[in-house]
């Protein structure tokens, strides 16, 4: 089993930071209840509120699909108000390198370093 990791970066629409916030909150809860392979799940916002960084660990490829699958409802909700970039750290299961693929999310494995 692999851990994988992710940042995601949201740019938040203009007016729409208190909606966004709203959403990420039940994000969480979501998560907490019923992600029992998520490592953390943090959730941080740059000092004008206008980006929120989410870093995310998962002890295995299946635990993170499985998170995606619990939150994606509330994801689209997000992508409503904001846009996207993000990138997956670690050594994905062929399943969910095909996932992450189709959501154009830019995967890095470890070459070096301890």
């Amino acid at each position: 089993m692999s851990k994988i990791q992710s940042l995601v970066t949201f740019t938040i629409k203009k007016g729409e930071l208190k909606k966004f916030q709203k959403v990420a909150n039940r994000c969480i809860k979501v998560a907490k209840k019923k992600d029992p392979g998520t490592i953390h799940y943090l959730w941080y916002y740059n000092a004008e509120k206008t980006q929120c960084l989410v870093h995310e660990s998962y002890n295995s490829s299946k635990s993170f699909i499985q998170h995606m699958k619990n939150v994606n409802p509330l994801i689209i909700q997000l992508l409503r108000i904001s846009s996207v970039s993000s990138v997956a750290i670690g050594k994905p299961s062929k399943k969910l390198l095909k996932i992450l693929s189709g959501m154009k999310m830019k995967i890095y494995q470890k070459k070096a370093g301890f």
